[in-house]
């Protein structure tokens, strides 16, 4: 029994991108969670009692990555309809699902997003930047934000469709393939990087350039012995300064 309509669906996930608008430290995500479902829930429910239910249920602690929040979204309002259908409410079994399922995306999305999608795009942003500033910040926010906006419209949608079993195709080590690409791309993109800074004015001088190329060999160390990328971009940064004081 579909209870919401298309215009419904994006109001939630316009909704969504507020998620962290309400965010505190006792129930994390949990008040914005309810936020993004009003839509749903003032068409599922009729009585006021209902509707009380069902925020102090969904009001317990929550917490994943906001980007990935929209795949529960559409589970609990798929899971919500069929128990209205079936007049059968097991609460027990659905926070223990939404739990999994949170934990699970928030690994997810921290590796996707913060671990891995971040650093590239600003990579890639910075390396157009030192030709065009413009063109390298909308880049960025291109490259970064497209599979930003992806996840929320398909989680929310693929949700939905897939109620308890969106436990079957969301794990971590179904994305490993994923990881270890971004990975490979992030090598490539320092390559670029390092490319286009070859040729401008950062490394025309000699202590800059030793510098810069004495941090960068330490982060490619650190990136061998499977440090993550934000961190061994750190030390590049670090790593470069510190040499150049030396020099200078």
């Amino acid at each position: 029994m579909a209870i919401l309509k298309p215009s419904d669906f994006i109001r939630i996930i316009w909704r969504s991108f507020y998620i962290q608008a309400a965010w505190n430290s006792e129930r994390m995500l949990s008040l914005g969670f309810c936020f993004c479902l009003v839509p749903f829930i003032k068409k599922a429910f009729s009585k006021s009692e209902d509707r009380a239910i069902f925020l102090e249920r969904n009001l317990q602690f929550f917490n994943t990555h906001p980007y990935m929040a929209s795949w529960i979204m559409g589970a609990t309002i798929r899971l919500e309809e069929q128990s209205i259908e079936e007049a059968r409410f097991d609460t027990k079994q659905m926070d223990r699902f939404k739990k999994r399922m949170s934990e699970s995306l928030a690994a997810i999305g921290d590796q996707l997003f913060w671990g891995k999608l971040k650093p590239i795009a600003a990579m890639l942003g910075l390396a157009l930047a030192l030709y065009n500033k413009v063109l390298g910040f909308c880049v960025f926010l291109f490259l970064y934000n497209l599979p930003h906006f992806y996840m929320r419209i398909t989680g929310l949608l693929r949700g939905y469709k897939l109620g308890f079993d969106l436990a079957k195709v969301v794990s971590l080590s179904k994305y490993k393939e994923i990881f270890e690409s971004l990975d490979k791309f992030a090598a490539l993109s320092t390559g670029v990087l390092i490319t286009l800074l070859g040729f401008s004015d950062f490394i025309a001088s000699f202590p800059e350039g030793a510098a810069f190329l004495a941090g960068l060999l330490l982060m490619l160390i650190l990136l061998k012995l499977n440090v993550s990328v934000p961190v061994a971009l750190i030390v590049l940064i670090l790593g470069s300064t510190v040499v150049g004081g030396l020099i200078y």
